[in-house]
């Protein structure tokens, strides 16, 4: 006991030594002395930056514990060297250490050394943003978790597996393993590290960006800011706050934790973390639209983060900086920025940093008139292999506005096409009106006129849609602003109210004689709750309220919109009718003017004949009919159609006037149209134009299918009776529709056509008009293309 006793105070002693001198004269005693306490000088010193002298320490360790065959030691040595280059920025040296450490702990199963230096070379691999072999190590240190007790470094390792997988954006697993590190933190009360889970959390879930979970995290992060002696870690914790309110648009709010990071972090003497403080002031600025202040803030990051040799934020200063010249026009400035940006990513393997850049700089380009090199960045930025439609239809459309300015409108039509194609894939309304506006220019210029026309028609109502959305936008920023700052006052009275809450009751245990004035506090508290919660009970009534007129209002809006597609499709098919209305009329004109050539003729020869003047005036007159009744049922189809205009019709007769218009056009095409339709009337209650569009949209629809076939072509229009329901089955023998596309041919703007040729609008319409008509449409399995269309009918007597 007495010698335990003994060789304890001895320790003592020499730790007390240690920790009073200097480091020099530490490593100028014998090799004995330090190796017996390398691990307390090392523990002293070697979180406090890079020290040469620690360096020289660590190798006189190395020597002496090969010779004594130490491989512990050794390892530890070698460690010890990784961290410190690690310090110092050499990354290489670090990495060769810290591999060098592993291979002498792993074979020994030194099971915490290894998780330590697994944790430690993970973070090197992602400063290098080496994401494939920061995964590698991050996943053999999560082995090792089964083998470790040691809290700490469980901590730190789900930490590191929380980070990598928000790297890489799997933020499910991100959440995950930060909850894993805060369970063990909270079950040993580390203050501390739950603290820092709950600021890992906030961040998390502030790059998925939900702002609100982000919030509530930093918000518990705050809660133990009195408990924390790492002003650093504050500092920190406000900077995030502050990325989170700018995301938020609360530009005081972010300005003011922005500034109490930096002063922290300048009382600190924290040269390195400050240039990340910069970038996120200047992003504040940016959206603040103080783009002067922005460019300052930027500036001091780049060389803070250049001294300081932080290339991520040195890469996202230049970055945001060259956006910044581009956003104020100072196009030479942005592209300097730009160039010496590439050269930063080329040098340190930023690949995504890099593609994004040259698709900006191909705008800077576009924005000064060279159109060339406009085209050549972003054809060189869509070389990104892990590229987003998006990110294409992005590109392509700077490419094709490009084309449009050097008047190559055939390559301009190539490239807007296939943004266009994307921009519906994303449905992204804003790059669909720059396509379509660049695709109406273009084709226009190429005198493909019906082209240009349903370009333009696309840009005209897209541009009508966005403007009335921005307008919305605005009003409801301004009014989510306005509720958030008074949810903001009214969190921060209830905050209030809960501090002096526990004050009471701290009071209350400590001076029991004053309960009945606690009480009357208690009370007066309660009932002020209770007149809070009916506050907030009125202005949800309110909010809810306004939120039903709106529903209201986007829902007629979404009505009317509807009317005018159907009515915009109605119109386009009274157009791809117009050759068969001008046969329809051109015949009894041709007869009119055969008849009065005769007349005159027999006049001349034989003078005025009664009888035979009436004859051919009957046959006149009745031509005359004829092409009044076509002119007049053109009127009425083409007439604005509105949705309340309901009554009976009969089917028979809404079929057969569909015909008239088109039954010529189909004959000249070759298209025989076999008509089996009920000897009875058929009535039905809706609206007989638009039942005829229906029809009309079904035969040109058969019509186009039927244009590959080279022999027999027949449609064929049948229609039926059942119990409850009319049936028409329209049927052609044209091209089969293949089964991979049958379930999205109801949907809108989907069409097998080449691209001018259809909107992709028609079935989606025609089901809309069936559904109104509180009928069905359906693809039928048929050899051929068969649609079935049923119709309630009307039991009793029209004439009633």
């Amino acid at each position: 006991m007495r010698k335990r006793i003994l060789v304890l105070l001895a320790i003592l002693l020499s730790f007390s030594f240690i920790m009073g001198e200097n480091l020099k004269e530490i490593i100028s005693k014998d090799d004995n002395y330090l190796y017996q306490n390398f691990p307390t000088i090392n523990k002293k010193y070697l979180n406090q930056g890079y020290h040469p002298e620690l360096i020289q320490l660590n190798n006189k360790i190395i020597k002496i514990a090969r010779v004594k065959g130490d491989s512990l030691n050794t390892g530890r040595a070698l460690y010890n060297l990784g961290t410190q280059y690690k310090e110092k920025k050499d990354f290489d040296k670090a990495i060769y250490y810290y591999l060098e450490a592993i291979r002498l702990f792993d074979p020994l199963d030194f099971h915490i050394n290894l998780l330590i230096t697994y944790n430690s070379l993970f973070q090197v691999y992602d400063s290098l943003n080496d994401r494939d072999s920061a995964k590698e190590i991050i996943l053999k240190a999560e082995k090792l978790l089964t083998k470790v007790s040691e809290k700490l470094e469980r901590i730190r390792t789900y930490d590191n597996l929380s980070n990598h997988y928000k790297d890489v954006r799997d933020y499910d697993k991100a959440v995950k393993y930060q909850m894993k590190a805060l369970e063990i933190a909270r079950k040993h009360d580390l203050i501390t590290d739950i603290a820092a889970s709950y600021l890992s959390l906030g961040s998390i879930y502030l790059d998925k960006e939900d702002y609100a979970l982000s919030w509530q995290n930093y918000k518990q992060a705050l809660d133990y800011i009195p408990q924390i002696k790492d002003r650093m870690f504050i500092a920190y914790l406000y900077n995030n706050i502050s990325a989170l309110f700018n995301k938020q648009k609360k530009y005081n709010l972010a300005y003011e934790y922005a500034i109490k990071s930096i002063e922290i972090k300048e009382e600190l003497g924290q040269e390195a973390s400050l240039a990340k403080s910069y970038l996120n002031l200047g992003a504040i600025y940016f959206f603040a639209e103080k783009y002067e202040l922005a460019i300052e803030s930027f500036k001091k990051g780049i060389q803070l983060a250049s001294n300081n040799s932080d290339i991520h934020t040195l890469v996202s200063s230049y970055l945001n900086l060259a956006v910044t010249y581009n956003k104020i026009d100072l196009y030479d400035s942005a592209i300097t920025t730009y160039d010496t940006l590439l050269a930063l990513c080329e040098e340190h393997n930023f690949e995504d940093t890099k593609f994004s850049a040259l698709g900006n700089l191909a705008i800077v380009y576009q924005n000064t008139g060279d159109f060339q090199k406009s085209i050549e960045h972003s054809k060189r930025s869509l070389q990104y292999p892990n590229r987003s439609p998006r990110y294409i239809a992005r590109n392509y459309i700077n490419i094709s506005t490009s084309y449009t300015n050097l008047e190559e409108w055939q390559k301009a039509i190539e490239y807007a096409s296939e943004a266009n194609r994307l921009s519906y894939q994303i449905d992204d309304k804003r790059y669909v009106l720059k396509t379509n506006k660049s695709l109406a220019v273009s084709y226009a210029k190429l005198k493909q006129y019906k082209q240009a026309y349903d370009s333009l028609a696309v840009y005209a109502q897209l541009l009508d849609e966005i403007s009335e959305e921005d307008k919305k936008n605005s009003i409801e920023e301004l009014r989510i602003r306005y509720e958030s700052e008074k949810k903001d006052n009214l969190i921060n009275d209830l905050e209030l109210e809960s501090e002096l809450n526990k004050l009471k009751v701290k009071q209350l245990n400590y001076q029991r004689l004053l309960a009945l004035i606690a009480l009357i506090i208690i009370i007066f508290i309660s009932l002020q709750r209770f007149f809070n919660q009916r506050k907030i009970i009125k202005i949800k009534e309110q909010l809810n309220k306004e939120l039903e007129i709106r529903v209201k209002e986007e829902t007629n809006k979404r009505m009317e919109h509807q009317r005018a597609i159907v009515e915009q499709s109605r119109l386009v098919s009274l157009g791809e009718l117009a050759a068969g209305i001008a046969h329809e009329l051109n015949q009894p004109l041709q007869c009119i003017s055969f008849a009065l050539e005769n007349m005159k003729l027999s006049f001349e020869k034989r003078g005025y004949d009664q009888d035979y003047f009436i004859e051919r005036m009957k046959l006149i007159l009745h031509d005359i009919s004829r092409m009044s009744s076509v002119v007049d049922h053109i009127r009425i189809f083409s007439r604005k159609q509105t949705q309340n205009e309901f009554s009976q019709f009969n089917l028979n007769e809404t079929i057969k006037n569909a015909l008239k218009l088109i039954s010529e056009q189909y004959s000249n095409h070759n298209i025989e149209i076999q008509v089996n339709l009920q000897a009875q009337n058929c009535w039905v209650y809706g609206n007989t134009y638009q039942i005829e569009q229906v029809i009309l949209n079904l035969l040109t629809n058969a019509k186009d299918a039927l244009e590959t076939n080279s022999g027999e072509k027949y449609i064929k229009i049948n229609l039926t009776e059942m119990q409850e329901d009319y049936v028409l089955i329209v049927e052609n023998n044209g091209q089969v529709i293949p089964e991979d596309i049958k379930e999205k041919l109801f949907l809108p703007f989907f069409t097998t056509k080449p691209a001018g040729k259809g909107t992709g609008l028609g079935l989606s319409i025609v089901y809309g008009i069936i559904s109104e008509h509180n009928g069905t449409i359906a693809l039928q399995e048929s050899q051929y293309t068969s649609f079935k269309i049923t119709l309630p009918k009307i039991i009793e007597d029209a004439n009633e």
